[in-house]
């Protein structure tokens, strides 16, 4: 599976809790369990690329590429 939805709680113990092909279906699987994570982060990742995370980090800047016209 090439993106995975992680919950890591404040102890910094991780437990992958989705994973697909598909970054529709991995964004809809984030979405879902973001207003479920009350202690620690949520993380959606392809590999070692970080794509959202929640609740979002202020210090961290994410680069998102505007489609080409």
């Amino acid at each position: 599976m090439t993106f995975t939805i992680t919950a890591v709680d404040d102890m910094d113990h991780s437990r992958v809790i989705a994973a697909a092909d598909n970054i529709e279906v991995a964004w809809a699987a984030f979405s879902a369990a973001a207003p479920k994570q009350k202690v620690g982060k949520l993380v959606l990742h392809q590999r070692a690329r970080l794509i959202a995370q929640h609740p979002p980090d202020k210090n961290l800047k994410l680069l998102i590429a505007a489609p080409d016209p």
